[in-house]
């Protein structure tokens, strides 16, 4: 059952009750600093941030976001103004390596408007990821190990009745080329889809963003621009009418979303 607003109230943006925890999270100023080796500048999100968006969401019914100025508000809130979708797909980076490579901090907020606004958002691979992170949830190295290759989509129940991935949850491969996965998705969001070692393949990670782990786009002439994957080429060089036939529809059905909200 939901909770009556009251507990949402007391309840949202806290860490969990857990033993040498506190039971509210710890100011954090908006200063430079490291916390929890991923944060370097308070301003582009940190705990004490994060817990207000969350409290605010949960007390709204949808995805709150928080901003360090009105003029930031605004910036963010154009980027999708007159946009009817938003996809992002790879790179070599983590999602978590915003220190690096600051065009992640701002695209994160990217997938927060779309999340917040009901634009249809779609992340392929590290795409997937950041999305994941930018609504909630943790990325990290797979403990498994890298995923490569042609690898079975393991379809849950919930992906015959999702509206993006629905009329393809049928025995499928997709083309995989990943160190990280997504260890933790958002609250609220539905896996889709089962890598064959366990892994977050695919989820509705808010309820107009989706994230798939494999790289629907790829065929032997992408993956041959990749470093590294001269041993997969034959095989997915093999599959290559196997691969379109798989994922076109998907492309149809995002753009069928898209078409239903313009």
């Amino acid at each position: 059952a939901s909770a009556q607003p009251a507990t949402v109230a007391v309840h949202a943006g806290r860490p969990p009750h857990e033993a040498d925890r506190p039971l509210n999270e710890p100011l954090t100023m908006a200063s430079t600093f490291v916390a929890l080796g991923d944060r370097e500048y308070g301003r582009y999100g940190n705990p004490t941030w994060e817990a207000f968006e969350d409290a605010l969401g949960r007390l709204e019914g949808g995805t709150a976001l928080a901003f360090s100025s009105g003029l930031a508000a605004v910036a963010t809130v154009l980027d999708l103004v007159g946009h009817d979708a938003l996809v992002v797909l790879g790179g070599h980076m983590g999602a978590e390596d915003d220190a690096t490579h600051p065009w992640l901090t701002p695209t994160k907020q990217l997938f927060r408007t779309a999340a917040g606004g009901g634009v249809p958002a779609l992340g392929v691979c590290l795409g997937h990821q950041v999305a994941a992170s930018a609504l909630g949830g943790r990325v990290t190295r797979n403990p498994a190990g890298s995923q490569t290759g042609l690898l079975r989509v393991g379809w849950e129940e919930a992906a015959a009745r999702d509206a993006l991935v629905g009329d393809l949850a049928t025995p499928r491969r997709g083309v995989h080329w990943n160190d990280d996965v997504v260890v933790e998705l958002p609250a609220g969001a539905v896996r889709l889809a089962t890598a064959p070692g366990g892994e977050v393949q695919a989820a509705r990670l808010a309820p107009s963003v989706w994230g798939v782990q494999w790289h629907p786009e790829a065929d032997v002439d992408v993956l041959a621009g990749w470093p590294g994957t001269t041993r997969a080429l034959d095989e997915v060089r093999a599959a290559g009418p196997e691969l379109a036939e798989s994922w076109r529809p998907l492309a149809a059905a995002f753009l069928a979303l898209v078409r239903a909200r313009a």
